[in-house]
C-alpha cells in the first residue's frame, strides 16, 4: 500500500462492514503513544480472511501481520499512522470497554452507515453478529408445568450505553424489535429470528466459538436449527425424558452447511 498517497475515505459498505467488525471484535489506537495501529481478535480464521478481504478493498494491499495469543485468539494488526488518522475521523474511538471509573468511551457508529442503502446495512450487521454475535439455543425443564422448553435467542454483545443503543436503531431501520440489556442487544421474537436467519445471517463459514453444545458448529447451522425448532411440537419435546436426549434429537436434525462465494 502507498500510504503517502492515502486519501479520504469514501463511503461505501465495505468500509461500513469495517468500521462495524472494529466497533465489535477490534480497536484503532496508538495515536498518543507514537505506534499506530488497527487490531481485529478473533479465533475464526474465516472471519479474520473476510477481515482482510474487506480492509484491502478499502485500503489497497496491506502488509498484515498475525499473532496468536495464549488464550487461542489471533490478532491480526496493520501498523498505520494514516490509516488510523483516517479511521478516527469516522468515530471518535473505537475502544468500547469502560474505562476504570466506570465511564464509557465515546464510541458511536459513523453517520455515513445510516445513510446507506437497507441491503448495505445488512451486510455490515451481518459482520458485527459474526465477530461478537451468537446464537442461544438451550433446553430447561420448566418444574412448574412440568415440561421441556426450548430457549431461544440471538445476541451481539456490548456493554457500550451508547453503542448498544446505535446498534438498536439500525436493527430497527430493517423493521427489528431488538431488546437492549446490561450485556447485550437481543433478537427475542419468532418473528425476529425468522427475519434475522432470511435477511441477515453471518459471514460464512464462522464457527460456535466456547460453549458446550454447539462449539465448532457453523454459525448458520446452528440458526437454521433454532428456526427449524419452531415447528417442533411441545407434544413431541415432552416424549424426552432429558434434556441430553433433547439436545441429541435437536443435533439430529441439523443439516450440512453449503459454503458459498461471498
Amino acid at each position: 500500500m502507498n500510504q503517502e498517497n492515502l486519501t479520504e475515505l469514501e463511503p461505501s459498505v465495505d468500509l461500513g462492514i469495517l468500521v462495524g467488525m472494529l466497533l465489535t471484535d477490534g480497536c484503532v489506537t496508538g495515536v498518543k503513544t507514537g505506534k499506530p495501529k488497527v487490531v481485529f481478535t478473533n479465533k475464526s480464521e474465516s472471519l479474520r480472511n473476510f477481515f482482510k478481504e474487506r480492509f484491502t478493498k478499502v485500503f489497497g494491499e496491506t502488509n498484515f501481520i498475525d499473532i496468536l495469543r495464549q488464550n487461542g485468539v489471533t490478532n491480526t494488526e496493520v501498523n498505520s499512522k494514516q490509516i488510523v488518522t483516517e479511521l478516527l475521523k469516522l468515530t471518535p474511538t473505537f475502544r468500547t470497554r469502560q474505562f476504570d471509573n466506570g465511564v464509557f468511551p465515546n464510541a458511536k457508529i459513523p453517520e455515513f452507515i445510516k445513510e446507506l442503502p437497507l441491503k448495505s446495512l445488512k451486510r455490515i450487521l451481518q459482520a458485527m453478529f459474526s465477530a461478537d454475535g451468537c446464537v442461544v439455543l438451550r433446553v430447561r425443564l420448566d418444574k412448574r408445568d412440568n415440561k421441556w422448553d426450548i430457549l431461544r435467542e440471538i445476541r451481539l454483545a456490548s456493554k457500550n450505553p451508547k453503542l448498544k443503543k446505535e446498534i438498536a436503531d439500525l436493527l430497527k431501520m430493517l423493521e427489528f424489535n431488538p431488546k437492549i440489556r446490561s450485556d447485550c442487544i437481543a433478537l427475542t421474537s419468532k418473528r425476529d429470528m425468522i427475519k434475522f436467519q432470511k435477511e441477515i445471517g453471518f459471514v460464512n463459514g464462522v464457527k460456535v466459538a466456547q460453549n458446550k453444545i454447539w462449539s465448532e458448529n457453523d454459525k448458520n447451522a446452528i440458526l437454521d436449527l433454532l428456526v427449524k425448532t419452531f415447528n417442533i411440537k411441545q407434544e413431541e419435546i415432552n416424549k424426552f425424558g432429558s434434556k441430553e436426549e433433547i439436545i441429541s434429537f435437536l443435533k439430529s436434525l441439523m443439516a450440512p452447511v453449503i459454503i458459498s462465494a461471498s
